[in-house]
């Protein structure tokens, strides 16, 4: 299937060496993100079904460095490079479909292509989601919500320790507290202005909001939730053990209270738009 010369030309930044490539490689659903909100933990649940093909890796990072060739995972803009990573290698397959009819008793013959790239839900342009929407008119988007007080302080305790060998006391608090009012760090945590936004460009019913307390607290049942939305065979079966394990965690360390103070303030407007619009306050109120 090759993409029609009109959708060529409403590309703002896809490019295609190839105009008659091969594009039903497609992804049909994205995993958005944002960061620390589990995305990690669908991806790897999604992999071992045996009806979805999820990408050969996670972070792909294409579509959010797409307009950004100075950022360290931009790779390329030419589509050929990004549907690449949905071409089912021999020995990935042959595992795959072992193991599929090992656990389920049936090959694995995929329906729908996913990726995860968790800067999507706040890293990407209006004129790149264009792009997206004209090489997948009918996508399908998982938006996962959290905390965002524990969403940005989780995110921080990744990039500030753990990636840097680090531990909470030997951060400075003025290196957490800039980190927390970065712009993106801020954007991460605007759920209304991402459910708002993708809601605006997809088809009605092809957005799923879910709650990163449910991973802890209803795992199963998220996941066939998730089954159901994307088109995939659902019952309770296809439910893998590692959907009860954590993934990626950083350490316990709960919220010191002059960064709880911090965040409190950073996302006091957003807290109150959250409680209003759906009722979630997640423990504490925009006016604590």
């Amino acid at each position: 299937m090759k993409l029609d010369p009109n959708k060529i030309q409403r590309l703002h930044h896809v490019t295609l060496r190839d105009p008659n490539l091969d594009v039903s490689r497609f992804p049909d659903f994205f995993i958005l993100g944002p960061q620390r909100t589990a995305s990690t933990w669908l991806y790897d649940c999604l992999t071992l079904h045996p009806r979805i093909f999820m990408s050969n890796g996670k972070e792909i990072h294409y579509f959010n460095t797409i307009n950004h060739p100075q950022l360290p995972d931009h790779r390329s803009t030419d589509l050929d490079d990004y549907l690449r990573e949905f071409e089912p290698w021999p020995d990935r397959f042959e595992a795959k479909d072992r193991a599929c009819k090992k656990e389920y008793g049936e090959p694995f013959v995929p329906l729908v292509r996913g990726e995860a790239t968790a800067s999507y839900a706040a890293g990407l342009d209006d004129t790149v989601i264009e792009d997206v929407l004209t090489l997948n008119p009918k996508l399908r988007a998982i938006l996962a919500v959290r905390d965002p007080l524990e969403r940005a302080w989780s995110h921080a305790k990744k990039d500030l320790c753990k990636e840097k060998g680090r531990v909470v006391r030997e951060v400075p608090d003025a290196e957490f507290h800039e980190f927390f009012s970065s712009y993106y760090q801020v954007q991460c945590g605007q759920y209304v202005h991402m459910i708002d936004r993708w809601t605006e460009v997809l088809p009605e019913g092809h957005l799923l909001v879910v709650r990163f307390d449910d991973v802890a607290r209803r795992p199963a049942e998220l996941l066939i939730e998730v089954y159901q939305f994307l088109g995939v065979p659902s019952d309770a079966g296809y439910v893998p053990p590692v959907a009860r394990e954590q993934i990626n965690a950083t350490t316990p360390d709960p919220i010191p209270d002059q960064h709880r103070a911090v965040l409190l303030d950073l996302f006091a407007p957003e807290l109150a738009r959250l409680e209003q619009r759906y009722g979630w306050t997640w423990g504490h109120s925009p006016a604590e």
